[in-house]
């Protein structure tokens, strides 16, 4: 299944579904300005976060301590983690970012699929 994401190219403004041979195919109804603006703000927010030191060490560090992805194994497989996930987002507040008790080892493909829900649930 293609991946949803929000698309801005060229001033559109609404889901976009990637992994098409012709590019882009766009799917959903049009974000709002304040939802781009709240959108560009927080991914500013969390992109600073995310590539500082000190998370990357913190992260590899749950890693360590957390090796599986917990989606799988809830479905009793035994897949190695391979990032680090926020259960609340945290819209770049830094006491949410850092709390480990928010955090949960994903492989890819969980995350991936929970990025997808995400965006399908706050679009409809």
């Amino acid at each position: 299944m293609p991946l949803r994401k929000v698309c801005v190219a060229a001033g559109i403004r609404d889901l976009a579904v990637t992994g098409r041979a012709n590019g882009v195919v766009h799917a959903a109804a049009p974000l709002s300005e304040q939802q781009m603006r709240r959108t560009k703000v927080a991914a500013n927010r969390a992109s600073s976060l995310y590539s500082s030191c000190a998370w990357k060490e913190s992260s590899r560090a749950y890693l360590v301590a957390n090796p599986f992805c917990v989606r799988c194994e809830e479905e009793s497989r035994l897949v190695l983690a391979d990032c680090v996930e926020h259960l609340v987002p945290h819209c770049g507040h830094k006491s949410l970012f850092w709390d480990r008790s928010n955090w949960q080892p994903l492989c890819q493909s969980c995350r991936d699929k929970r990025i997808v829900k995400e965006h399908f649930d706050s679009a409809g």
